[in-house]
């Protein structure tokens, strides 16, 4: 209870009295239409590109690296990459309406695709996934759309189970948005107006209100970020009650919405439609 409290206090708290001074040190990147990135712990940033069919990699310094794809349906080739996430080894990238995941290696290599046409049962199917995230053990985690839930696969592509689907009660997902699991094994998805959290098993542990728009959400290393098109507030899971972060667009040019963020090496990474933008706080 004390938990819940304290996420729902830093969530709800208002602006004026948690906002921070940023200074804009770099600025990156030339997309059509991102929307996802995600930064892997060695300092590598993948975006996905829904109006291209693409993904490109970058440093944290901005300098591009590399991009593959285009539109279609084989191998390296998509339908709206509408999230990324990354290890350090592997690249994941949820293309929703090939109904699939596509799996490569850090240099955008292909290794493999997953998707549910495999298997029989529809109770294993998925069809236009939104995000995806693999635990600590291994694990895939697909989010669902079309049935709004969540699916639990292992290492060799068996089905273990669906979390937060009609049997959840009160953790049920009803308009389910964004994956990502902490360090410590949680999994926090948002939904609608809030942010609901599971074990690796699938018991909800808790779920508190946010003030933003079908928030989306990134976990880098122990700190939380949520945002919606103008807003982003990041805490440090450890010690939610000790750091908050809120950036408020209002007070820069980003040019467009707010798509995503991330806090790393003690920076905050915007990405918009077209651009990433480079923060440092402000001593």
């Amino acid at each position: 209870m004390i938990r819940v409290y304290v996420f729902s206090l830093i969530f709800i708290t208002q602006l004026n009295s948690l906002a921070q001074q940023f200074e804009l040190i770099g600025k990156f990147g030339k997309f059509e239409h991102a929307s996802s990135f995600f930064i892997t712990p060695t300092g590598f940033i993948f975006i996905s590109d829904t109006q291209r069919n693409e993904i490109s990699k970058y440093d944290t310094s901005g300098h591009k690296i590399m991009s593959i794809g285009g539109y279609g349906w084989s191998e390296s080739s998509f339908d709206e990459p509408v999230d990324i996430y990354a290890t350090t080894l592997d690249v994941y990238v949820t293309d929703m309406n090939n109904h699939r995941i596509q799996i490569f290696d850090k240099d955008l290599n292909y290794l493999s695709s997953f998707s549910s046409k495999q298997y029989e049962s529809t109770d294993y199917s998925f069809a236009f996934p939104i995000s995806c995230a693999t635990s600590n053990q291994g694990d895939l985690f697909i989010l669902d759309s079309d049935n709004s839930r969540l699916l639990k696969f292992n290492l060799s592509g068996d089905f273990i189970t669906d979390i937060g689907g009609n049997n959840a009660g009160e953790f049920t997902l009803d308009n389910p948005y964004k994956l990502a699991i902490s360090s410590d094994s949680k999994i926090y998805i948002s939904d609608s107006n809030q942010i609901i959290v599971y074990d690796l098993f699938g018991t909800g542990l808790l779920k508190f209100q946010t003030p933003l728009e079908n928030p989306n959400i990134n976990i880098t290393f122990d700190y939380l970020s949520a945002n919606d098109e103008n807003i982003i507030r990041i805490i440090d899971l450890k010690n939610p009650a000790d750091l908050l972060i809120e950036f408020s667009a209002k007070n820069f040019s980003l040019e467009n919405q707010i798509i995503e963020a991330s806090f790393f090496d003690h920076k905050l990474f915007v990405l918009t439609e077209n651009n990433i933008f480079k923060f440092k706080l402000r001593n």
